[in-house]
């Protein structure tokens, strides 16, 4: 288990690195964020191992241990797409608060947490089991505080504790191997009348069996989280607000649109009105019915509800409210840093209309942010040049019911676009934005140059010639990628 002193340490890294950060200037990507090889390692030989310490029938066996390769492979493939981040100030940072939970419940003592920030927008955390926890990027990027993280690490590491994980895949083996249901499942496929209903019918019952269980966890984790939580000296109604929150999670992180007229607002070219022209025609699906599921099929109990039962053993154990923070890292760095990544991640999948819109709203707070200027640049440059090879609905999302209202606005007015306007908007957004750091040694101008330069030439030989003359290590990953890219 960690040591006071070694978390100070942690804490004053976090604080360091997070004061280097000039967000109204700039923003340095976070490139060297992976776990050590043998960390990985380490933990998939954990998911190889584990099953075989377990007292099973032999009947689902097979299963336990075909699942637990999944989660290994889960893990293995994960790191293997630089998507798992582990050294970096923000995982650093949760890793933190697990390890200031644990020193504060001494019953915490025998496990090994290992966390792992994962570069995805989903608002979500996981226990993989085997003290390995994921949070994503887009849970931080919408959690209020420090306390409201802490409390959904909490949930997840009393999940580990009560071994839901193994629990869950336990009985849905059991499930599945159960003699009685495949023979009623057999008995309905011969039926004559009827058939689909009954399959359903069957079927809708095993998995209301497998989340009634699924849901008992939740609570129970929630009950467990809470405690761990109040010890670690947080105060409990954050833990409420962390639940509700959830029941939110899912909306805009951004629900004001883009100001095209502000956003394509050049020095030597008018502002053109038909940029603004969308096709009305477009069906975002708004008259689909909204099917819900329903409650007894839920894996996990309403928020309402879980915030009503963690309300009430809060009163009657006479919980105090003690408003405290741990780190001293102001959360609202933590968020912004996480918003940061979320852009570089949508770069680094070629979602170069979802980085556009959001470094667009990022820059409505840093206007003079030169890493939001080389993204919208090259987002303009990139989206250009796929509509030139037919290629626009690759790097594009088409409009969605799923999004946001100010996301399908900017979509439509992206589908709008015509190739002459695409490059007349790229041109001179890159004259008025990006070109003029070019005196300042920003590193942007030159990975924006580069990158159209080998879009043009497709070049290995390019590439790696680029690599021996220039030592930035973020262009280099940037036109290594690419190039990988290309080569597909």
């Amino acid at each position: 288990m960690k040591t006071a002193s070694s978390l100070l340490i942690a804490a004053l890294f976090v604080c360091k690195v997070f004061t280097a950060q000039n967000f109204s200037q700039n923003y340095i990507v976070n490139k060297n964020y992976k776990a050590p090889e043998a960390d990985i390692k380490a933990i998939c030989k954990q998911f190889d191992d584990f099953p075989k310490s377990l007292d099973l029938n032999m009947k689902i066996r097979k299963g336990v241990n075909e699942s637990f390769h999944v989660l290994r492979d889960y893990v293995y493939s994960s790191d293997t797409a630089d998507v798992l981040m582990f050294t970096d100030p923000v995982s650093v940072y949760v890793q933190s608060i697990v390890n200031h939970v644990q020193l504060k419940n001494p019953e915490l003592a025998p496990f090994k947490y290992k966390v792992f920030v994962y570069r995805t927008g989903e608002p979500n955390a996981a226990s993989l089991g085997q003290d390995v926890l994921f949070v994503n990027l887009g849970l931080i990027s919408k959690m209020e505080s420090e306390g409201q993280l802490a409390f959904i690490l909490c949930h997840e590491m009393a999940h580990n504790t009560k071994k839901h994980v193994v629990d869950g895949i336990i009985k849905r083996q059991e499930l599945l191997k159960d003699r009685d249901f495949r023979r009623k499942v057999r008995r309905a496929s011969r039926q004559e009348y009827n058939r689909y209903r009954r399959l359903v019918d069957l079927y809708e019952s095993y998995v209301a069996d497998y989340t009634f269980n699924s849901r008992k966890n939740e609570l129970t984790a929630d009950s467990l989280g809470l405690e761990y939580f109040v010890k670690a000296g947080y105060d409990p109604y954050v833990g409420i607000k962390s639940i509700m929150k959830l029941d939110s999670i899912d909306g805009p992180l951004f629900k004001d649109s883009v100001d095209i007229k502000k956003l394509f607002a050049f020095k030597h070219v008018p502002f053109n009105p038909e940029w603004l022209q969308t096709e009305e025609s477009v069906d975002l699906g708004n008259n689909l019915k909204d099917e819900k599921l329903a409650d007894s099929l839920k894996t996990h109990p309403d928020c309402p509800e879980r915030a009503a039962k963690l309300k009430d053993l809060i009163k009657r154990q006479n919980l105090d409210a003690a408003k405290k923070s741990f780190l001293s890292t102001d959360y609202n760095l933590i968020k912004k840093q996480a918003v940061f990544e979320l852009i570089e991640l949508y770069m680094d999948a070629d979602n170069f209309g979802y980085a556009m819109y959001y470094a667009a709203n990022y820059q409505k707070e840093y206007p003079n942010n030169e890493y939001l200027k080389y993204v919208i640049s090259r987002c303009l440059s990139e989206i250009y040049f796929a509509q030139k090879q037919h290629n626009f609905s690759h790097v594009v999302d088409l409009p969605d019911p799923e999004f946001e209202n100010s996301y399908n606005h900017f979509l439509k007015i992206l589908h709008h676009l015509s190739g002459s306007d695409l490059n007349t908007i790229s041109n001179y957004y890159y004259e008025d934005n990006l070109k003029v750091l070019s005196g300042t040694n920003s590193q942007f101008v030159g990975t924006f140059l580069a990158c159209a330069k080998s879009k043009s030439l497709e070049s290995e030989s390019y590439i790696r010639e680029f690599e021996k003359t220039n030592k930035d290590p973020y262009l280099a990953a940037v036109l290594k990628k690419r190039f990988i890219k290309q080569k597909k």
